[in-house]
């Protein structure tokens, strides 16, 4: 178009805008797809037998598909015209699960590990203490019976100093025994 003496500078600009749009439009299609099938695999766990909520999951993961083809091939647009495409490559391997295609691209990598240090940080600030209080009183039990155990051998080592085979009333040799 240059060679013709069009500038081409703008409508390269709007392109790019829709292409952004678009990858904007298709990552909230993703998030509401993923939340719908989490909900459904919940719903279907609870009542196993109801058919409905069976097609609505198949059908949920066939919109997830769609949606994951099409951000697919947005983004395979964008990089080829340079753009960033870091934040929604890496909600694309969050959606499909598929880690090799994101993981040549270290924004995509980096992304990742950011998002599983967050889960996890999260997971531990909810359900962090009530383990820890689990595991604090697990490890005292532990030490309270570790404590009557080592009492306990201590004083059957005391009552078996005087021990023989044959009955015996008393033992000379030793003064713990004279009370029998």
């Amino acid at each position: 178009m240059k060679q013709v003496g069009i500038d081409v500078k703008e409508t390269r600009e709007k392109f790019n805008r829709m292409l952004y749009g678009r990858a904007d439009e298709l990552s909230g299609r993703l998030e509401l797809a993923l939340a719908r099938i989490d909900e459904l695999e919940t719903r279907r766990k609870e009542t196993p037998d109801d058919t409905n909520v069976v097609k609505r999951l198949i059908s949920a993961k066939k919109s997830l598909d769609t949606n994951t083809a099409g951000m697919d091939v947005v983004l395979g647009l964008m990089e080829t015209l340079e753009l960033d495409t870091g934040v929604y490559r890496t909600q694309l391997v969050t959606a499909t699960r598929d880690i090799s295609s994101g993981l040549l691209d270290t924004g995509v990598a980096v992304s990742l590990l950011g998002r599983t240090l967050k889960k996890g940080t999260d997971w531990l600030v909810d359900s962090g203490p009530k383990y820890l209080v689990k595991l604090l009183l697990l490890v005292g039990i532990l030490f309270v019976f570790s404590l009557r155990n080592t009492r306990r051998a201590g004083g059957a080592r005391k009552s078996t100093r005087c021990f023989q085979p044959e009955p015996v009333t008393a033992c000379p040799s030793h003064d713990c025994c004279h009370n029998l």
